[in-house]
Order: structure tokens, then C-alpha cells, then sequence
């Protein structure tokens, strides 16, 4: 082969995921729209001996058609039955706001791409996802990655998980209550790493509400106490301490203290939130806080923190929310680091500004 048909084929081979990751798009929406939409005539259809007249939340009213010499009509109120199968899709892209980035998507871009295939009469799911990095000069040894993913739901609030990545790492989950007991919560991944815990509540006592968990992972114990009580009719706090797994000495225990005051005037509730952390792993400073504002009005909430590393403002209505953060600590270049995130429906815009980037990165994404 001549030298040039080399070089050509070695660059179609690179690019040959970023094909199958649009293939497989495109055929996840496909598949979507041609099941998650029916013709108007299908709309009465429910077999040949009966037709749907109306339908409401999850409820479906039926006419029998009658039998004999004189066939009398009947109707049926019944539960729409689930579907076999449901598919949706879902993914993201990311990259500057350079011309030439943006220009050469997907090929210069870091994208993503979710198929995930339902099963709701088993209360199932199986996802596949695609990792495609930045196809570049300097990314020849960037390989695309893919995880195959499924969760079954099981009785008693339960639910198994399971996941294999293509680079051979795999991890399996299981949680479910168990009568007299509590919730119990299992996991294993593929370095052996694995947890076993027990969550346990108690009856509360002279008004504080006590909670356990007891558990084991391969580096030891860790316990963790929970403690909530309603302080006064607006004032509510909560108290928290539990052990590193392996580590039992008291001065290494983190301990997490939270107060919230709130009101409620008419249509609107305020709410103020102070929180403090002690962890010996913060530094010279152990203990770390914040400060919540929350308020809730019938169209719209509205919420402002500040912590010891950024300040953040959010505003959520039931359809759109919008988010923006930015650290109130500079670098020794005086630069802060910022994000803006827009969210309508199951889109999303996020656009980041960090130090080691000339110009913003974003990111556009759609939720399965």
C-alpha cells in the first residue's frame, strides 16, 4: 500500500469512534421517536374486542364491545399497562469558545453519548454509555472508553447495580431494607475494594431522633451517629460524628454540626442554614463552615451560600433553573475560578473559568 493510503487509513481508523458514537446517536433517537410517539388511530386501539374512550394519570376507561343477538356495550376502568421496552438518549459535548474548536465538532470536541433501554415491567434499566475524548496531534494514544451498565429495582426499597467499563474495571451494588433491622448496602469493584453497612434508626428520645450506621469496607470498622432534634417550633439542628474506616482514635473523628432557622409568612418560606465541619485533613484550619439562605415563593426559589471556598447563587423555577459560583479566594495570579450553569428541561449549558485555560470551556448536555 502506498505510503499516503497509509496515512489515510490510519486517520479514518482514529476517527472511526467518533462515527459509531453519531451512529449510535442517531439511531438511539430514532429508535426513540418511533416509540415514544403514536399514530392518532392507535390512540383507541386496545385489541380487537375493545377500544380506549379516555385516559387519566396512569388510568385507562374502556368500551367492551358487546356480544350475542344484541350486543350491548360495556366499559372497563383499568391500569394502562406498561411498555415492554422504553428508550432515551441522552449526552453532552465540550470544548472552548474558539473558533476552531467549535468548528471541528465532533473531531475537537470532548463528547459523550447515553443510550439507555428500559424495562418497565421488570423495573429495569440497561445503559450504554460512550466516552469520546479531543481527537488531536497530540492525542494519538487517547482511547475512547465505554461502560455497560444495568440496575434492577427489587421489593422492600431494594435495588442491585452493575457495571463493566471497556478498560476491564467492573462494579456491583446492592441495597434493600430488611424487616427489624434497617438498610443494609453491599458493594464490591474490580481492585477488591468492597463495603458492607447497616443503617438503623431509633425511637426518638425526650425529642432528639437517634440514627446508626455500622460498617466494614477493606481498611477496617466506621461507625456513624446521627442526631436531629426540632430545638424550637423554627429552629431544627442536627449533629454528626463518625470514624474513618481503620482509624479509632477520637481526635481523627470527623464531626459535623448543622442549625436551620426557618419562618413561613403566607406563600413564601425563608429558611437560614449554618453548618460547620471539624476534619484534621483541612490543614492548619480544622474546622470549615458555611451559610445557607433558602427562599420559597409559589413561582420560583431562590438560594445563596457561602462557604470557605466560593459564593454561590441559585434560582429554580419548575422548568428552568440557573446556577453561578465563583471562588472569593484569588490564586497567586489573582485569577478566580468561576462557572455558569442554565438548565431548561433536560438541557443543559454549563460554562467553566479556570486558571489553566486561556479562554471558558462549556459544555452542552441533555439528560436521559
Amino acid at each position: 500500500m502506498p505510503q499516503t493510503h497509509r496515512h489515510a487509513a490510519g486517520r479514518c481508523l482514529r476517527r472511526a469512534p467518533k462515527s459509531v458514537y453519531l451512529l449510535l446517536a442517531a439511531l438511539g433517537a430514532v429508535l426513540s421517536l418511533s416509540l415514544g410517539i403514536q399514530a392518532p388511530a392507535a390512540l383507541f386501539a386496545r385489541g380487537a374486542k375493545s377500544r380506549r374512550l379516555a385516559e387519566f394519570k396512569g388510568w385507562e376507561l374502556l368500551v367492551l364491545k358487546g356480544k350475542g343477538k344484541v350486543p350491548i356495550a360495556g366499559l372497563k376502568l383499568q391500569k394502562i399497562p406498561l411498555k415492554l421496552v422504553t428508550l432515551a438518549i441522552g449526552g453532552s459535548t465540550q470544548s472552548t469558545l474558539s473558533k476552531k474548536d467549535m468548528l471541528g465538532f465532533p473531531f475537537t470536541t470532548q463528547n459523550t453519548g447515553s443510550l439507555k433501554i428500559g424495562f418497565p415491567r421488570i423495573s429495569g434499566n440497561l445503559r450504554l454509555t460512550l466516552d469520546d475524548p479531543t481527537t488531536g496531534p497530540s492525542s494519538d494514544d487517547v482511547q475512547g472508553a465505554a461502560e455497560l451498565s444495568y440496575e434492577q429495582q427489587l421489593k422492600q426499597n431494594g435495588a442491585f447495580s452493575g457495571k463493566l467499563r471497556s478498560s476491564g474495571e467492573w462494579g456491583a451494588a446492592f441495597h434493600r431494607d430488611i424487616e427489624d433491622l434497617g438498610h443494609v448496602r453491599a458493594g464490591l469493584d474490580s481492585q477488591l475494594d468492597w463495603n458492607l453497612d447497616l443503617d438503623t434508626s431509633y425511637p426518638a428520645i425526650k425529642g432528639v431522633a437517634p440514627s446508626l450506621t455500622y460498617g466494614a469496607t477493606q481498611d477496617g470498622m466506621r461507625v456513624k451517629l446521627n442526631l436531629e432534634s426540632q430545638l424550637t417550633k423554627n429552629l431544627q439542628g442536627s449533629y454528626t460524628v463518625q470514624n474513618t474506616p481503620g482509624q479509632y482514635s477520637p481526635i481523627d473523628f470527623l464531626h459535623d454540626v448543622k442549625l436551620t432557622m426557618s419562618s413561613e409568612k403566607k406563600e413564601q418560606k425563608h429558611a437560614i442554614e449554618v453548618a460547620a465541619n471539624y476534619d484534621r485533613k483541612f490543614g492548619k484550619v480544622p474546622v470549615r463552615g458555611s451559610l445557607t439562605y433558602r427562599m420559597q415563593t409559589k413561582p420560583a426559589s431562590l438560594e445563596t451560600s457561602v462557604d470557605f471556598d466560593r459564593v454561590s447563587l441559585q434560582a429554580r423555577t419548575a422548568k428552568a433553573q440557573v446556577r453561578a459560583s465563583m471562588s472569593h479566594k484569588a490564586d497567586e495570579n489573582g485569577f478566580r475560578p468561576a462557572e455558569v450553569e442554565v438548565k431548561v428541561g433536560k438541557l443543559a449549558a454549563l460554562a467553566q473559568l479556570q486558571p489553566e485555560k486561556a479562554q471558558p470551556r462549556v459544555r452542552l448536555s441533555m439528560d436521559i
